[in-house]
Order: structure tokens, then C-alpha cells, then sequence
């Protein structure tokens, strides 16, 4: 769970940064943001992360980390970009550009908060992706060596009790599903 809430908030924090940016920014800004984010939503991130574990070939958990949450921005930087946009022609935010307030308060001040259930539901979808994917690349031996809930999925004792809540892929489903639920709730 350590890889899928620093994996979900760097991916989070990111998104937040290039979305928001983005948006309300415009101009040259939300062109080279836009494109910046296409580009990512286009590539298949799973291959590019088994391409870049190998690379590193004993990818500890830091590097872990750092891969999924650096690769993993782009879908919830759509989704806050849009919201960015249908906000940022509002009166709340027009009446603090009159008073005389920057961006950045705008931003932090008027904008942020108003989007803040979407992003609690962008953080929960990048850690139920980052969970997943670090099972993936454990599964296929790239992962973190120290934590082998992917690699356990498959290879343990054949039981009954193999998709049980006690065992490794009913953990690993229980916590995606807890994850997902969290992101729906109000």
C-alpha cells in the first residue's frame, strides 16, 4: 500500500499541477500542457513500464514509485483540465481576478477547493493503478524483490482458498476495490 498512496500522489500532485495549469492559463501554456499530456495518454503505459524496470533491472521500491507516479498523470490531468475550464469563466473567480488577486491565490484559494472531489476521485483512481501495475511488474519479476504480492498471485500452494480474502489476489483485488470505493464516495 506504501507504492499505491506515494505512487497515487505524485501522479495526483502532477496532474493537479499540469490540469489546473492548463486551464487557466491558456494560451501557449495549455498547448504545450495539452500535448505534453496527449502524447502520454497515447503510449501504452504498461509496456514503457516493463521497458524501463528492465532498464534498471533491481528496481527498488523508490524507483517503483517514482515510475508509476511520473508516467501516471495524464488521464487525471485531463479529467482536472476540463474541470478547470468550466470553472475558470465563473463569477467567484471573476470578482477575485477584479479584486486585484493573483493566479496562483485564485488557484490555491478559489479553484482548488471547488475541485476537491475530483481530485480525492483522481488520487484513488492512481492508487488502484499504481497497485495493479506494481503487482504486474512483481508478477513478471521486475517489481519491488521485497514485496511479492504479485509474484504470490500465481505461484503459491493450489488450494480452494486461492481467491479467498486471505489470500494474496483477494488482497490485492480487496484493496483495489477498497480504493475504487473510496473514490466514489461523496
Amino acid at each position: 500500500m506504501i507504492i499505491a498512496f506515494a505512487a497515487g500522489f505524485i501522479a495526483t500532485f502532477v496532474a493537479v499541477i499540469v490540469g489546473v495549469a492548463s486551464a487557466y492559463l491558456g494560451g501557449v501554456t495549455d498547448g504545450i500542457l495539452s500535448t505534453l499530456t496527449d502524447i502520454l495518454l497515447v503510449i501504452p503505459i504498461f509496456p514503457l513500464f516493463i521497458v524501463i524496470a528492465a532498464y534498471l533491472r533491481s528496481a527498488g521500491l523508490l524507483d517503483i514509485i517514482i515510475i508509476l507516479g511520473a508516467l501516471n498523470w495524464s488521464y487525471s490531468a485531463r479529467q482536472l483540465r476540463v474541470q478547470a475550464l468550466s470553472m475558470r469563466n465563473r463569477d467567484f473567480l471573476k470578482a477575485a481576478s477584479v479584486r486585484g488577486e493573483r493566479a496562483s491565490y485564485i488557484i490555491a484559494a478559489e479553484m482548488l477547493p471547488s475541485m476537491s472531489s475530483l481530485i480525492v476521485a483522481a488520487f484513488c483512481l492512481n492508487a488502484v493503478f499504481a497497485v495493479l501495475t506494481a503487482a504486474g511488474l512483481q508478477f513478471i519479476g521486475l517489481g519491488d524483490p521485497n514485496a511479492q504480492i504479485g509474484a504470490r498471485c500465481f505461484t503459491g500452494p493450489i488450494s480452494r482458498r486461492r481467491c479467498s480474502r486471505d489470500s494474496p489476489c483477494g488482497r490485492l483485488c480487496l484493496a483495489s476495490v477498497s480504493l475504487s470505493l473510496a473514490g466514489r464516495s461523496p
